[in-house]
């Protein structure tokens, strides 16, 4: 699997900041396979993320994703394919993006009483399994 290792200074980081880039991706496999027989076309994806750094100092890291996709075709004729896709096979309930950083409600803001705000994370959670059908006709 490949690997990297990115960073954000060379030699010692200025104060108060550490030395790891932001969602900096540490670890990923994207792969997949496609079998052709006849009319029919099936393929399987894989998408695997591991955990990095969501601040500087790699106080905070995201969890691990991993995403399956699986895809089938038929060639009705020359001109027409019917399609079949269902994303998310495996119903996985990691995050797409996850983000570290300090923030406030509207009202904080519109009060003036955000101050710094709270530290936390934001997140877009995955998508949950879903299909799609599709035709494509070629002329």
């Amino acid at each position: 699997m490949p690997r990297t290792r990115a960073r954000g200074f060379r030699g010692v980081p200025p104060e108060g900041e550490g030395n790891h880039v932001d969602n900096a991706v540490e670890s990923v496999l994207a792969t997949g396979v496609t079998y052709i027989q006849g009319p029919w076309t099936a393929s399987l994806w894989l998408r695997y993320l591991g955990p990095r750094a969501l601040d500087t100092l790699n106080t905070v890291r995201s969890r691990s994703n991993t995403l399956l996709n699986v895809g089938a075709r038929y060639a009705v004729n020359r001109s027409l394919t019917l399609g079949l896709d269902v994303f998310n096979l495996a119903g996985s309930k990691s995050n797409d993006i996850e983000y570290f950083y300090a923030s406030c409600t509207a009202g904080e803001i519109a009060s003036g009483a955000c101050g710094g705000g709270i530290d936390d994370r934001h997140v877009h959670p995955m998508e949950p399994r879903s299909a799609r059908v599709s035709a494509r006709w070629t002329f």
